[in-house]
């Protein structure tokens, strides 16, 4: 009886066994590695398995048998089950191991591969500034390229912001500063204990004024490049531009940061990053950085106006350009984020890529729509209040915080310089809310234009800029019209010619 105990037991330690060797097959099998090893661990298990079951079964139908013998007999096909399953085990440890090791030889071979073709697509960019422009326009470009494009993947500035600031700062490497102290960007101050003391010009009341001071000096213009996208990532004033992927609002945005004083800062680098194709890097960093541009990329606070008399139903293709979204070129359009999403199989929305090319069945505005303009009070308020600077401040952005003018803070603090603010420094400011709380809007469905002038009258926060693009005109047209000599100086309530 016993006997026939100690066999039932042993039977259903054996199918345990069995079922551990199992797994360790499939384990192996999964992986594709070491699958004959593991396979004969489990094929030998299985043969001493049986051997076993024999031996025990003899035993159990001989009367000289002890039970002594039996238990004997259970421990040792205890221990080899044991031995087995250990063994099927460490061959699936093997297993894991050498599939993780292939896997990271395969993820290291897709970087390679794709700094490869990134790298492909970079020479062929600078292929064509060759054969395109001039050679030391080329030789510059082609010097900076690769360092802008870098700038995207480690600090997510974008590239064509970085070139075509190195290429306004340092008159194309040109410059004294450039040239022989490798500073592209004109940053102020010292760089590891480097610095050099050099004339320069700033724009403050209303005029250019030369000053003496300290620029930071750098061994390479790769060096030079790193630093300024540092300065730029680190510093808290230019926290907008980080991530930013619309080329126009960044150049509008690191002017009103601070980072020039000249008023026609964005204009020129607007210019240098048409002129130049620059957005062409932007595109590649995003495409090898996996960058999917979803962002408004609003550059500005005006609405669309429309009124519609009649509508077109005909088909049209627009080719995604960097900063667009589904909603901004449906507003474009006059037609549906849906409609548009229908049209192209776009399953979500919120996903395109610049270069994309959409088919929009538009409905499209026969009549010219006018821009419109909200009125409320018709009181100013002219009340003193005082503000004290924190860090990252600049008066542009108190200025508009405050619903007044960059001017009106310096003349009523005896500011020369509106450059130069302090951390701690206490400002009297007396806000003068426009009678006029209207914004700017465009009409950008519309099929056809007016060639009438237009007005509008400013309101507080406004700038050239933002009227200039509200409108499609040039800020240069728009001081002309108006013989507005200072462009970063106007004021809420003054009537504009458009």
């Amino acid at each position: 009886m016993n006997s026939v105990t100690n066999t039932k037991k042993l039977h259903y330690k054996m199918y345990k066994a069995g079922k551990t060797w199992c797994f360790a097959a499939i384990m192996a099998t999964t992986f594709f590695v070491q699958f004959q090893f593991a396979g004969q661990e489990v094929t030998h298990a299985a043969t001493t398995g049986q051997g076993q079951t024999e031996e025990v079964a003899g035993t159990s139908s001989s009367a000289t048998s002890s039970s002594a013998s039996s238990a004997a007999s259970s421990a040792s096909s205890v221990s080899s089950s044991s031995a087995t399953s250990s063994s099927a085990s460490s061959a699936a440890s093997i297993a894991v191991s050498e599939v993780n090791s292939i896997m990271a030889l395969v993820t290291t071979s897709s970087s390679t591969s794709s700094q490869a073709a990134l790298e492909a697509e970079i020479e062929k960019i600078e292929a064509e500034n060759t054969a395109n422009y001039s050679s030391k326009v080329s030789t510059f470009l082609n010097e900076i390229i690769e360092s802008a494009i870098n700038g995207w993947t480690q600090y997510k500035i974008l590239p064509s912001l970085t070139a075509a600031q190195a290429i306004l700062e340092s008159g194309w490497g040109t410059s004294t500063l450039a040239s022989e102290y490798h500073n592209l960007f004109g940053i102020k101050g010292s760089y590891n204990g480097q610095t050099v003391d050099m004339p320069t010009e700033e724009y403050y009341s209303g005029a250019y004024h030369e000053i003496d001071d300290y620029f930071r000096v750098y061994a390479s213009d790769s060096e030079s490049i790193t630093d300024y996208e540092e300065l730029l990532s680190e510093n808290s004033r230019y926290s907008n531009l980080i991530g930013e992927t619309d080329a126009a609002t960044a150049a509008e945005e690191i002017y009103e940061d601070g980072y020039a004083t000249d008023p026609d800062y964005t204009e020129e680098l607007e210019e240098i990053i048409n002129e130049y194709n620059l957005t062409a890097w932007d595109s590649l960093a995003f495409k090898y950085s996996g960058t999917v541009v979803t962002t408004t990329g609003s550059t500005s606070t005006s609405t669309s106006s429309t009124s519609s008399s009649s509508t077109s139903s005909s088909s049209k293709s627009y080719t995604v350009a960097s900063g667009d979204t589904l909603t901004s070129i449906a507003k474009a359009y006059g037609t549906t984020v849906s409609a548009i999403a229908t049209a192209n199989n776009i399953s979500n929305p919120d996903y395109i890529y610049v270069g994309e090319v959409l088919t929009i069945g538009s409905s499209t505005s026969t009549s010219t729509s006018t821009p419109t303009s909200s009125t409320s009070s018709s009181s100013t308020s002219s009340s003193s209040k005082s503000y004290t600077v924190a860090s990252g401040d600049t008066l542009t952005s108190i200025a508009k915080a405050y619903g007044t003018t960059v001017s009106a803070i310096a003349t009523a603090n005896n500011i020369s310089n509106p450059d130069y603010i302090y951390v701690g420094e206490v400002l009297t400011i007396g806000s003068s809310t426009s009678t006029s709380t209207s914004t700017p809007t465009s009409s950008t469905s519309s099929s056809s234009t007016s060639s009438s002038s237009k007005s509008y009258t400013v309101a507080s926060g406004d700038t050239l800029t933002s009227i200039a693009k509200a409108y499609g005109v040039s800020i240069s047209t728009l001081a002309k019209l108006n013989n507005i000599s200072n462009t970063n100086l106007i004021y809420a309530g003054t009537t504009l010619k458009i």
